[in-house]
């Protein structure tokens, strides 16, 4: 099944030809401007306002559960309402940054043109400044509801993470079995960076909470059988053989039969369906459990990168920079993989059960988890400035480079500074000033 599956990968890759597009998917907590958490139902909830996009003509309604419309596909990006009622912009594969930047914009206008009807908050934070888990709605979807029982018995946080916590996803190509692999492997030891580089989530009740990279912590205490980095890479030769072999070994959330879902926890893929290879919708099959897996990177017919909290709009475009800059830049690649090298996969694996306290300012070694950072954001300035020029560079990586180089911030630092030196720890303020629609 496992070279099945990877054969299948090459070919989706070969179909691209030598393409190196890129995508992002932009997660936004979303609430009323009361700071009450927003709902799907109802005559000014989400799905209401989805349809209305619809009405209007700027997009089709994809997704309908009970009557409520939880996707529309727009020429700028797929809107997804997630588990918490948090909405997601996925664009289409882009060939720049610039591409990507416009769809962003596009989705924010059409999102104000609508505020007199639906009201809303958007907010780019990795965790929910205000509200709890308990505080939030969840979704009536079939699927989160299944998960979501799940999650009570596979850790402590798995609620947090699908109520009240929001990522940055990058989509990137590749061209064949091998160069996945090589990408895959470092974008998997990359990730405790990313978290740290890109860590936003310090506020908790509208306080400062006691970590830098909330949503961090929350991976850890979720599902680690799905999460993090897969058990089966966590020795001396990781490859992507052994990545493939740990999503089909992984315990399913749950199986689809007679269009229904039906909850396990327990089985596999290959053990639930020990024919696989041999039926007809095996790909149908295949693609529902692997979208049951949650690892720092995960791999479809694109690599999806999954590690950064979601960011304010001062750095909305600044882990896609990054990742196009590092990933898509072939001598920064090298760069980026020669320096990954010097760390194990168990390693990577600590760190990313550790970062989540002090971020960037971690020990690592001889020195800091700050000074890895530098050198991937040189790195990648580089690549980038390659890529698509040093004005497109200052506008997207400039804003990070800023604060870590110079200031030895991340954004959550930043935020922090923010709200109790410019907003006077008065969060309605500063929700005021990072709000998406502002």
């Amino acid at each position: 099944m496992r070279d099945l599956w990877k054969t299948t990968l090459d070919k989706n890759s070969q179909t691209k030809g030598l393409r190196q597009t890129i995508g992002a998917e932009f997660e936004h907590l979303v609430m009323l401007p009361s700071n009450l958490p927003q709902s799907i139902e109802g005559n000014m909830g989400m799905g209401n306002l989805l349809k209305h996009l619809e009405y209007l003509g700027i997009g089709k309604v994809l997704e309908v559960y009970d009557g409520l419309a939880y996707s529309l596909e727009t020429e700028f990006g797929l809107l997804t309402l997630e588990p918490g009622c948090q909405l997601e912009l996925s664009t289409p594969p882009r060939n720049n940054l610039l591409e990507i930047a416009s769809d962003l914009k596009k989705f924010r206008e059409t999102l104000i043109g609508v505020q007199k009807e639906f009201p809303i908050q958007m907010i780019g934070m990795g965790y929910h400044p205000l509200l709890s888990p308990h505080q939030n709605h969840l979704l009536p979807k079939p699927r989160y509801k299944l998960m979501d029982s799940h999650f009570l018995t596979s850790g402590t946080l798995g609620s947090a993470m699908m109520r009240t916590s929001a990522s940055t996803q990058v989509c990137i190509d590749y061209n064949g079995s091998t160069d996945l692999e090589n990408k895959l492997i470092a974008s998997l030891k990359g990730a405790p960076f990313l978290r740290a580089m890109f860590a936003n989530s310090p506020l908790q009740q509208g306080v400062r909470g006691e970590n830098l990279c909330y949503r961090s912590l929350i991976w850890a205490h979720t599902d680690l059988k799905r999460s993090l980095i897969p058990q089966s890479m966590l020795d001396s030769h990781p490859n992507l053989d052994a990545y493939l072999d740990g999503i089909l070994n992984m315990p399913a959330m749950f199986f689809k039969e007679k269009d229904k879902l039906i909850a396990d926890g327990k089985t596999s893929l290959l053990s639930k369906f020990p024919d696989l290879l041999h039926q007809a919708d095996w790909q149908e099959k295949l693609n529902l459990h692997n979208s049951q897996s949650f690892f720092e990177a995960r791999v479809k017919h694109f690599l999806e990168i999954r590690s950064p909290d979601a960011q304010i709009p001062r750095f909305q475009m600044s882990p896609v920079a990054l990742i196009r800059g590092i990933f898509q830049d072939p001598q920064s690649f090298t760069d980026f993989s020669c320096l990954m090298a010097e760390f194990t996969m168990p390693e990577v694996y600590e760190l990313l059960l550790s970062v989540h306290h002090k971020g960037i300012h971690t020990p690592l070694k001889r020195y800091t988890v700050l000074d890895i950072c530098r050198e991937i954001l040189k790195i990648a300035e580089r690549g980038l400035s390659r890529l698509d020029g040093s004005e497109v560079t200052q506008s997207t990586l400039g804003p990070l480079l800023e604060i870590m180089v110079e200031d030895s911030m991340s954004p959550a630092e930043f935020l922090l500074r923010m709200f109790e030196k410019d907003c006077g720890s008065d969060l309605n303020k500063l929700l005021g000033q990072i709000n998406f629609l502002q």
